[in-house]
C-alpha cells in the first residue's frame, strides 16, 4: 500500500483556518521564516476554498476528492511543527477533524476515508489510513531522517492496517504491535553505548513531550509502559527467570485492540513528536521554494470557483 499522505483541498482550508484562529502569534512567527505573513495565509485559505467550491460542481464524487500533490501536505506539516509553542495539539486536531467531517457529510464514505482523514499528532501532520480506527494508524506527511526508524514505523502502519476484524487475534499478530512499538521507542531515543534500555528511552520520550501532549495522557503512559516492558520481555525470552514474566504468563496478552491501544497510540505519538522536532529546524530554503511553487499553483485555483459563488469566502470570512 502507498504510504504517502495526500489530502483533499477541503482539509487544507480547514486546517489552516483552525491554526490561524488558534495560534495566530506562533503562526506569524513561523510564516516569517519563509517570508510570508498572515495575509498570505488568509489568501491561501481562500484559494483552497475556491478549488473545493469548484470540486463540488463536478458530477463524479471521485474527482471531488482527488488528492493534491504531496508538497501541499509537506508544507502544512512544516508550518504545523513550528506552532508547538502553543501547547498540546489534541484540541486543534479534534476541531479540524470535526470541521472536515461536517463539510464532507453525505459524500461516499470510501472517498471521504481515503483523502480527508487528517491527523495532527504532537504537532506532526498526517493522514489516517485503513479501516482499523478513526484515528489510527497515521501516515505522516514527511519521513523521519533515520531511514531504519522510518521503515520500522511504516511496517507498523502496514501491519495494523492488515489486522483482521476478529474478537481475538492470533498471538503473534497482537504481540507484533507491542514488539514494534518497543523497537520504535528504542530507535527514536537510543541510549549511551548503543545498548537497549527501553525504560530509559520511553522515559526520555515522555519527558520531552510534556509541553506538547496532555499531561493526563503522559501520566497514563508512564504507568503503562513499565508493564509493557515486562510483557515484551516475556514474549522475547520465553523462559521467565528471577520473577520475570515467562511466555506462558504473557501468551494471552495483546490479543485485541484495547490491549494494544496504549502501545500503538503512544508509539505513533513518539514518532510524531520526533518528526515535528526534525521539521522545526529543517533547512528553510526548501520550504521557501515549496511555498513559492505552491503559490503559483494556488493562484490558478481562484479562477475555479463557480461564477456567483461566494461560499468559499462566506464560510470563514463573513
Amino acid at each position: 500500500m502507498e504510504l504517502t499522505a495526500r489530502l483533499a483541498p477541503v482539509v487544507f482550508a480547514e486546517l489552516y483556518q483552525e491554526l490561524q484562529s488558534s495560534c495566530a502569534t506562533q503562526m506569524a512567527d513561523r510564516l516569517a521564516d519563509i517570508d510570508r505573513d498572515l495575509d498570505w495565509l488568509s489568501l491561501t485559505i481562500q484559494r483552497y476554498e475556491a478549488l473545493w467550491a469548484y470540486r463540488l460542481t463536478l458530477p463524479d464524487p471521485q474527482e471531488r476528492y482527488q488528492p493534491l500533490d504531496a508538497d501541499h501536505a509537506a508544507l502544512a506539516a512544516w508550518i504545523a511543527a513550528g506552532l508547538r509553542g502553543y501547547g498540546p495539539s489534541n484540541e486543534i486536531n479534534q476541531a479540524v477533524q470535526q470541521a472536515v467531517r461536517d463539510r464532507t457529510a453525505g459524500d461516499p464514505p470510501e472517498l471521504v476515508r481515503d483523502h480527508s482523514r487528517v491527523a495532527l499528532v504532537a504537532w506532526s501532520l498526517g493522514q489516517v489510513v485503513g479501516d482499523y480506527d478513526r484515528s489510527l494508524p497515521v501516515v505522516f506527511c514527511e519521513p523521519l531522517a533515520d531511514r531504519s526508524v522510518q521503515l520500522a514505523y511504516e511496517g507498523l502502519v502496514q501491519h495494523v492496517v492488515g489486522l483482521p476484524e476478529v474478537d481475538e487475534w492470533p498471538e503473534m499478530l497482537g504481540s507484533a504491535v507491542l514488539w514494534r512499538a518497543c523497537g520504535l521507542a528504542d530507535g527514536l531515543r537510543p541510549q549511551r553505548g548503543g545498548r537497549s534500555n527501553l525504560e530509559a528511552s520511553v522515559n526520555e520520550l515522555i519527558a520531552g513531550m510534556r509541553r506538547y501532549v496532555s499531561s493526563t495522557v503522559l501520566l497514563q503512559w508512564a504507568k503503562e509502559w513499565p508493564e509493557y516492558t515486562k510483557v515484551r520481555n516475556g514474549f522475547t525470552h520465553v523462559a521467565g527467570e528471577n520473577g520475570a514474566y515467562s511466555f506462558a504468563d504473557v501468551a494471552s496478552r495483546m490479543r485485541n485492540r484495547s490491549e494494544v491501544a496504549p502501545a500503538l497510540t503512544s508509539a505513533t505519538t513518539f514518532v510524531g513528536h520526533s518528526l515535528a522536532e526534525e521539521l522545526l529546524d529543517s533547512p528553510l530554503a526548501r520550504w521557501r521554494a515549496v511555498a513559492d511553487n505552491l503559490e503559483w499553483e494556488l493562484q490558478a485555483y481562484e479562477d475555479f470557483a463557480p461564477a456567483g459563488s461566494d461560499s468559499w469566502t462566506s464560510l470563514h470570512f463573513g
